[in-house]
């Protein structure tokens, strides 16, 4: 949504982290870093193979889950979700 939002607004974006990082600059996130984290979250999952490492992913979630939830709810908010 964020990527359809910024091409919306003409601001080019290549990578995931890129859309991000314009995200953050266009104020469509609050905390970049939040965000980048969840990213690498992502990215991490697609290749763990042990179960340490699932935890570790598993665990951050919480803490992910009130930075998607306050952008969820302004771009419901201001783009009419």
């Amino acid at each position: 949504m964020l990527k359809k939002i910024l091409l919306d607004q003409k601001a080019e974006t290549t990578t995931p982290k890129d859309v991000l990082k314009k995200a953050y600059q266009y104020k469509l996130i609050d905390d970049e870093e939040a965000w980048l984290s969840m990213l690498d979250d992502r990215s991490m999952s697609s290749h763990v193979y042990n179960q340490e490492a699932e935890r570790e992913i598993f665990h951050h979630i919480k803490d992910h889950f009130p930075a998607m939830k306050s952008t969820f709810l302004r771009l419901k908010k201001e783009y009419n979700l």
